[in-house]
């Protein structure tokens, strides 16, 4: 639903957008559906860092630890993912070093 309402105009709050992506990756991982938690994440990503608060960041982080499980472990993509990860929150926390931290 707020994908249509962005889609039609409405303004986007980047950490209620991020949020959205994250949620629904893991709803797709929790199908086991690896591409499309790819694609959600690959969409994330592009999130300017200085948008990157901590609670996207933490959101980040419960993917990527639900990413480490052992049905994902040894999967390449898996592997992939959780270092776009990693990237994504270092530089959240790097580039903005008065930022909020968790």
């Amino acid at each position: 639903m707020a994908d249509t309402a962005w889609a039609a105009g409405a303004p986007v709050a980047p950490a209620i957008w991020a949020r959205i992506r994250v949620g629904t990756g893991v709803a797709h991982l929790l199908k086991g559906d690896l591409e499309g938690t790819a694609e959600q994440l690959a969409q994330l990503l592009t999130l300017d860092p200085g948008m990157r608060l901590t609670t996207v960041t933490r959101y980040v982080a419960d993917l990527d630890r639900r990413l480490s499980h052992p049905r994902y472990r040894d999967t390449s993509l898996a592997v992939q993912l959780r270092a776009q990860i990693r990237d994504f929150n270092a530089a959240a926390l790097t580039d903005h070093p008065d930022m909020e931290r968790s």
